[in-house]
């Protein structure tokens, strides 16, 4: 897992490297698994792409969740320990869930 990194030391702009499907011309089928399986695709293929990632917190209240398909949002954990698979799926997954519904109004989250 990657260290905690003060807010103040985060670069405005970063480069990696991102995996993104590739137009092959191919028809796409993805067979979706059951809950802790992994998904199968047939397919197409990846193609890598060096791109640009700007951090986006200066910018926190111009995304929507209706255009961007995301938006920022201040949440407090209790999560003590994030190397704690137990805790992780015991609290914060509940706390994604709960924040998800408040979020999106969704009465329901898988």
């Amino acid at each position: 897992m990657a260290d905690i990194v003060e807010l103040d030391a985060v670069p405005d702009t970063i480069e990696a490297e991102l995996i993104y499907l590739a137009n092959t011309g191919e028809k796409l089928v993805t067979q979706v698994a059951d809950p802790g399986g992994r998904d199968q695709r047939q397919g197409g293929g990846n193609e890598t792409h060096r791109v640009r990632i700007h951090n986006g917190r200066p910018l926190t209240g111009r995304f929507e969740f209706e255009r961007e398909g995301f938006r920022f949002v201040e949440s407090r954990t209790r999560v003590g320990n994030f190397y704690d698979e137990d805790e992780i799926r015991r609290v914060y997954y509940v706390e994604c869930e709960e924040l998800i519904k408040q979020v999106s109004s969704a009465k329901r989250v898988v």
